[in-house]
């Protein structure tokens, strides 16, 4: 819904801002006979090395945000985490932990080359 949405949105602005990555929204970045495809496949046949993904859940008053990062070549996950958090300010939630991704994922892209610094971000998908 809404805050998959938001938090999909600040995500790719902090990863704009703090990253080198080259970044593709999943919803733009990859060609529409792609989306069909199973996302790795669709991501090699894109030259993309990696997809960030997530879901989120959300009860009365807290959201659960699960986020990965995954090499398309294989489908190891490089890196992984939950982060759960009370609702207070929904945008600054979404930033909080947009941050805290962006971090995560500069650091597991620093030791590839720079011409291999490519993601695609799938966004999140809600559950429940």
């Amino acid at each position: 819904g809404r805050f998959n949405q938001g938090f999909t949105e600040e995500l790719i602005q902090v990863m704009h801002e703090s990253t080198d990555l080259q970044l593709f929204d999943w919803r733009a970045g990859v060609p529409s006979s792609f989306k069909s495809v199973d996302p790795r496949e669709a991501a090699r046949r894109s030259n993309i090395d990696t997809i960030l993904e997530g879901t989120s859940r959300r009860s009365h008053n807290a959201v659960r945000v699960s986020v990965r990062l995954t090499r398309v070549e294989d489908g190891s996950v490089l890196w992984s985490n939950i982060y759960t958090s009370p609702i207070k300010d929904v945008v600054d939630l979404q930033e909080q932990i947009a941050n805290k991704v962006a971090q995560a994922v500069n650091i597991c892209q620093a030791g590839l080359p720079a011409q291999r610094r490519l993601a695609a971000l799938r966004g999140l998908r809600a559950l429940g």
